[in-house]
């Protein structure tokens, strides 16, 4: 196997997943390491199985291991691994510490980042105190000055993921289909329906066969309809 640096991206199989671990396959007999904990949902349950293929960042050589990463975040986030990250668009896990000027002040292991209020959050407009004391995943924009002056976004992140999501509904999704959705508003002229995570316009028109003057009358938010 060539010689991996510190960033780089590749793409490799899982051979074996413990209570803590995750095994990849380095082919020439070897095997990389990452947390499990990376690719656990909020109930603690793996989201990844043995033979699937996942793209990963390596970290480097730790007590003879080779460690990876999907994300770099607490004591991987050096300014080595930072720069890293930039270079390779490598996500990061950065703590919102606190509202600043222009946007929040971001801490991302021991160095400090800026987030613009309009790279914070998805297309939805929250409010500035919400987002703060969490962690987020963010994408370095900029790396200027050996990390003193870093810029970062959580939204080009959540656009990935959005776009990612849409692809598979447009592979699983064909015309003519049946699907199953939640109405989440209702407006004069439809319902907005949600099917996995995206909203769909159900026309007025194609609600019944008969005239409706007030759709509220047959339709309800928290409804399912097929």
């Amino acid at each position: 196997m060539k010689k991996l640096e510190p960033g780089q991206e590749i793409s490799a199989e899982i051979v074996a997943i413990t209570n803590d671990c995750i095994f990849i396959d380095l082919n020439e007999k070897s095997e990389g390491v990452l947390d499990r904990a990376e690719l656990n949902n909020d109930k603690g349950e793996c989201t990844v199985k043995e033979g699937e293929k996942i793209k990963v960042f390596f970290l480097g050589d730790k007590g003879g291991e080779m460690r990876f990463t999907t994300k770099i975040s607490g004591d991987k986030a050096n300014a080595t691994m930072l720069e890293n990250a930039y270079k390779n668009g490598i996500p990061v896990d950065g703590f919102v510490e606190k509202e600043i000027k222009g946007g929040y002040e971001v801490k991302i292991g021991s160095s400090r980042a800026f987030c613009p209020y309009s790279q914070m959050g998805f297309r939805q407009k929250d409010s500035a105190e919400k987002f703060i004391g969490k962690t987020l995943t963010f994408r370095i924009q900029e790396f200027k000055e050996n990390g003193k002056n870093i810029l970062v976004s959580n939204r080009a992140i959540l656009e990935d993921e959005h776009k990612s999501q849409l692809e598979v509904l447009q592979n699983k999704l064909k015309v003519g289909m049946k699907v199953t959705g939640t109405i989440i508003s209702i407006q004069n002229y439809g319902a907005f329906v949600d099917i996995n995570g995206f909203q769909a316009l159900l026309p007025v028109s194609e609600v019944a066969r008969n005239r409706i003057d007030d759709l509220s009358e047959v339709l309800t938010v928290g409804q399912t309809v097929t």
